[in-house]
């Protein structure tokens, strides 16, 4: 296994955990207007 495929492997890993969380904030920022729009009831 050739040394370049570790660092590689692990950036794209991070990379997909950074876009996966930043999909993750975007949609929990939208239900949170939404929730904050609509009338709270418990």
């Amino acid at each position: 296994m050739p040394l370049w495929v570790l660092p590689s492997t692990f950036v794209v890993f991070s990379l997909g955990i950074a876009v996966a969380g930043a999909l993750m904030l975007r949609h929990g920022v939208r239900q949170f207007k939404l929730l904050m729009k609509t009338p709270q009831h418990y």
